[in-house]
């Protein structure tokens, strides 16, 4: 893994970076809600502002070692707003902020 194409924020890992529309990204969390007993998580996804999240949908983790990974292709171009919920009804949303990128919609800038 090249480590200029990762971004780890808190307690998730996103990569390859820039994430570009019509890709995939890897996605890893290891935060809060690895300290339940027998716990699953699911990554809650959607995109655009951080007030009105649109195609809103949810990927099942897969527990490696002592995180939790999957993968999300990237269906918009606008942002990509990302948080988690295990399976006992507890949310890891960051403290509110969410975690929130920047996708780029794989047209080349030219000037």
């Amino acid at each position: 893994m090249n480590l200029n194409n990762v971004s780890t924020s808190g307690s998730i890992t996103v990569h390859p970076l820039p994430i570009t529309y019509g890709d995939k990204v890897h996605l890893h969390y290891n935060g809060f809600l690895l300290q339940q007993p027998d716990v699953s998580i699911t990554a809650h996804v959607g995109y655009g502002n951080s007030y009105k999240w649109i195609k809103i949908k949810d990927f099942k983790m897969d527990k490696l070692g002592d995180e939790f990974i999957t993968d999300i292709p990237i269906e918009d171009d606008s942002r990509l707003n990302i948080c988690f919920k295990g399976n006992n009804g507890q949310w890891d949303n960051n403290n509110g902020q969410n975690w929130s990128y920047e996708v780029h919609n794989g047209i080349p800038n030219i000037m």
